[in-house]
């Protein structure tokens, strides 16, 4: 009776939902693509990379153009890729948007003089065809395993190009513009040669001013790094060592776990989210081969903001979240368990006030067992919900993406409030997983598939939200945030109602006109898109 009840209330609850009308369907050859992601859009149209399988299941990547008013596909062109047999990525490193052109980036790497070189085809827009190709940046490598990095300017009109790893006395970066000519050289080699490091993020602001975040691999857990400024009319670099980490008590230390390094406004915006730990418990982990990170948790953000115009660190703010914060950020309830989540910093954004945006996500993937039930097989996933991907006795990555955190910050990088998303899914196709959002009027709008039985907050169980593990049933669920932090949930999609047995895919998504967003889903080894003006599911 209890079961028909709830039913019963499911249904009323979507028979309020708007209709979603779904465009043309694409032809996809054999069996579901489980990959597909939006690479450009313009103002007309949206360009979409998706892998094909083509004779005896070779892999091919495919381009195609959609049209934004009719939702129809333009054109549909296979991408060269003469190694897709031994690695489906080989052929090809970005497609990218650069003003107005289309282009596909290619690194080759020349063993005999140790090179590494960056090729561009030209991609007619109307037709996907390949205009030509041309070398655009070379420089020296150490490692047989380089590559290299692309970064758009804010505004779309030029293209930073880096290698990784990057060694500040023998490379130097390129930006070229929309038609490929070299705006200017980025040369780091007078920075004291702090740039001999793996691992970085380079950013560029509309104005061509670089700046590199770093730090020594070997010092990871002694420093906070450094921020390396290169402008366009100087010749000398500027140097900023960031603040060491802060001490919480006489044992405990914060170390940082991801950040979010972006140019918006043209000022420089560095994002970190830490979580405190005993040194000699990481030492301890360590050594025994562990994973230092598996019982850590979230505790704090810290902001940094770098102005290119007066050449110095103007804002430099630690949160450590309070209290009232944790319970924002983690999910922390009287009735819930503590949970441990590490967020990734995700997407971040300035609204016309200058008021800064932050959206962080919880998520990892791992490798996992398939097992039948009737086999014992505690402690790994079972197969149950996933047996049309994977048979017992199987392993797979799974993917897993939890809570979101929205935060706003004002101009000088306080916190002004941070809003949670309850969700656990879990998955071994991650596009089934993690969100898509849209900016529209002074609100957030969150897409992401749900467990049909957490039609709202009060449904959630002791532990939090009931897992998203079957794509077959995942209803869509949409969340605003208001600029003021006011936030509402809706289900506003739901997939096994009639002639709607579309699979959502959040990870796929673009802006449509009029700040709407365009989704994508799947449904018999097919792909569909729809518009979604998302004020239309909430009250006005």
């Amino acid at each position: 009776m209890t079961r028909i009840i709830f039913l019963l209330l499911l249904l009323l609850s979507l028979s309020t939902q708007a209709q979603i009308e779904w465009g043309p369907l694409q032809y996809n050859q054999q069996s579901e693509s489980k990959h597909i992601g939006v690479v450009a859009e313009d103002e007309k149209n949206i360009y979409v990379l998706k892998l094909d399988y083509g004779f005896k299941a070779v892999r091919i990547w495919v381009l195609e153009c959609v049209d934004k008013v009719t939702k129809g596909v333009l054109f549909s062109k296979a991408l060269p890729t003469p190694h897709a047999s031994s690695n489906e990525y080989d052929g090809f490193d970005e497609i990218i948007m650069v003003d107005t052109s289309l282009y596909m980036f290619k690194s080759v790497i020349n063993s005999t003089n140790k090179t590494i070189s960056c090729y561009a085809l030209k991609i007619n827009k109307q037709t996907g065809s390949h205009l030509e190709t041309k070398e655009i940046y070379r420089t020296e490598v150490e490692e047989a395993n380089s590559n290299l990095r692309y970064s758009i300017t804010p505004n779309g009109k030029n293209l930073l190009i880096t290698s990784a790893p990057f060694n500040s006395e023998k490379n130097k970066m390129k930006i070229v513009d929309g038609e490929l000519n070299e705006v200017r050289e980025v040369d780091f080699s007078t920075s004291n040669n702090k740039l001999k490091m793996k691992t970085f993020q380079v950013i560029i602001d509309d104005n061509n001013n670089v700046c590199v975040y770093a730090y020594h691999q070997d010092e990871l857990y002694e420093e906070n790094g450094y921020l390396i400024l290169n402008k366009t009319n100087d010749r000398q670099p500027l140097f900023f060592k960031l603040r060491g980490h802060d001490r919480i008590n006489s044992k405990t230390l914060s170390y940082i776990y991801d950040s979010k390094f972006i140019s918006i406004n043209n000022k420089f915006y560095l994002f970190s989210l830490f979580y405190y730990a005993d040194p000699l418990q990481i030492d301890k982990y360590k050594s025994n081969g562990g994973d230092a990170y598996i019982s850590m948790r979230t505790r704090g953000l810290s902001s940094i903001t770098l102005n290119p115009e007066n050449e110095g660190i103007i804002n430099y703010k630690t949160n450590h979240f309070t209290k009232e914060q944790n319970i924002e950020v983690q999910g922390i309830k009287p009735n819930w368990t503590d949970s441990a989540n590490v967020y990734l910093a995700d997407k971040a954004f300035a609204d016309k006030e200058g008021n800064i945006f932050l959206v962080a996500e919880a998520r990892y993937s791992g490798l996992s067992y398939f097992y039948s039930y009737q086999t014992s097989s505690y402690g790994y996933y079972g197969a149950g919900s996933n047996t049309s991907y994977y048979a017992p006795g199987q392993s797979a990555n799974l993917y897993k993406s939890d809570y979101l955190s929205v935060f706003k910050f004002d101009t000088s990088g306080k916190i002004n409030w941070c809003r949670l998303i309850p969700k656990h899914q879990e998955h071994v196709v991650g596009q089934y997983l993690s969100y898509s959002f849209v900016e529209k009027n002074k609100s957030l709008y969150f897409i992401y598939n749900d467990n049909p039985r957490n039609r709202d907050d009060n449904t959630q169980t002791y532990y939090g939200p009931r897992t998203m593990e079957s794509h077959k049933n995942a209803i869509g669920k949409i969340t605003k945030i208001s600029f003021n932090g006011d936030m509402q949930t809706k289900v506003f999609y739901y997939p096994t109602k009639s002639n709607q047995k579309i699979i959502l895919k959040p990870l796929v998504s673009a802006h449509a006109n009029q700040n709407n967003i365009l989704i994508f889903g799947m449904r018999k080894n097919k792909f569909k898109w729809a518009e979604i003006n998302p004020e239309t599911f909430f009250d006005k």
